[in-house]
């Protein structure tokens, strides 16, 4: 299944000293992670204001998806969004049915 995850980093009532040790901490951690192999990333994006991100991401199941949820919870929130390809012709097909239905 495929999903669009959103992180943005947790609020703290830090310093700014604290919030870049922070930052540091983060990064560290991220260069020790590995998606598990059931998890494929297709995008990474980094927002512009550097207050979180993008991924979209297709997993086999869900404790793949929570893998990098759950390790990196001491500095990020996460959204994780399922989502459809809309020009997949079941989700055309879908999308018809429910207009259909709903005529």
């Amino acid at each position: 299944m495929k999903f669009v995850v959103m992180w943005h980093e947790r609020e703290r009532d830090v310093s700014a000293a604290e919030r870049i040790e922070q930052s540091k901490d983060t990064l560290e951690a991220l260069g020790r992670w590995k998606p598990p192999a059931g998890l494929t990333i297709s995008e990474q994006l980094e927002r512009l204001d550097g207050s979180g991100g993008f991924a979209v991401v297709e997993a086999e199941d869900a404790v793949d998806l929570a893998d990098a949820s759950m390790k990196f919870a001491p500095w990020l929130e996460w959204d994780l969004v399922p989502v459809m390809d809309l020009m997949d012709e079941r989700t055309l097909t879908l999308m018809d049915e429910a207009q259909a239905f709903n005529a």
